[in-house]
């Protein structure tokens, strides 16, 4: 069963904006799944990235105790607003959601635009929240467990930091209006690591960046960019360190990741 879109958005006089990747989830079954997986109470209060027309919104009202839900289109917040008037602990918020205040919460659920998913795994990265229920992109979606390989890239490695990843069901493109260019996935994001500090993870998720950017290359060679671009310009002092790295003859996109944050880690505290 379907929210009727087209009859919200020809009332309210709505263009989808394709260039915001503007795909709103309508399948009312995938949306109570989605919700489902968060298992919510009382307790909970959830933050939201795009309200869209509150779909998801109000389905995760039913069960949660607060719900924040952030909204950069003011005209689609306007009819958001409308169509939520009658749920008490749901607050909108106008903006971009990488620049407003967030306000104190513990989980997170969204349905995002794909141009942002890149975005949003590094946000949550630096972040300590329960347990995150997100719809990617299918193909974006299994980067994210990729352990080696051509597909194995930064965000394969950053969220393994401190969550558990796990993809759970697909999503078809006959479950957005307008029809999603490709399947979807929801994936679950819970987190297992409390051993991080705010530090240690920037300074990690720089580490990861900088060792990417050169994911073919022998991870010695990344290493030595990687050190140079910090501040180290001493070559011995860059020899010392990559010499007292195993696996430094790999290629980067052949090391499993558990060894690449292990590695990122050890140089980390060697330079403190």
């Amino acid at each position: 069963m379907q929210y009727n879109i087209k009859k919200i958005l020809s009332k309210y006089k709505i263009k989808i904006n394709f260039k915001l990747d503007q795909y709103f989830l309508i399948d009312k079954k995938i949306i109570e799944k989605i919700v489902s997986y968060a298992k919510l109470n009382e307790n909970d209060i959830v933050l939201e990235f795009g309200t869209g027309l509150g779909f998801i919104t109000k389905e995760i009202a039913k069960k949660a105790g607060k719900v924040f839900s952030i909204e950069k289109d003011e005209k689609i917040l306007e009819v958001a607003s409308k169509l939520l008037s009658n749920e008490k602990n749901i607050q909108l918020i106008k903006g971009d959601f990488f620049k407003v205040n967030i306000p104190s919460f513990n989980k997170f659920i969204s349905s995002p635009p794909y141009q942002f998913s890149r975005k949003i795994i590094e946000w949550i990265s630096r972040r300590k929240i329960d347990l995150c229920i997100i719809v990617f992109q299918d193909d974006f979606a299994k980067k994210l467990i990729e352990e080696k390989g051509k597909n194995y890239t930064f965000v394969s490695v950053l969220p393994s930091i401190s969550y558990k990843v796990e993809l759970l069901d697909i999503i078809p493109c006959s479950s957005f209006y307008p029809p999603s260019p490709f399947p979807s996935r929801i994936v679950k994001l819970e987190f297992i690591n409390e051993n991080y500090n705010e530090e240690e993870i920037n300074n990690l998720i720089v580490f990861l960046k900088n060792i990417f950017s050169q994911k073919n290359k022998k991870l010695k060679h990344s290493l030595r960019n990687y050190l140079e671009k910090i501040g180290i310009k001493d070559p011995s002092k860059i020899n010392e360190i990559i010499n007292s790295i195993p696996l430094s003859e790999q290629k980067v996109c052949l090391i499993p990741k558990k060894y690449l944050i292990q590695i990122g880690n050890d140089i980390i505290k060697y330079l403190k």
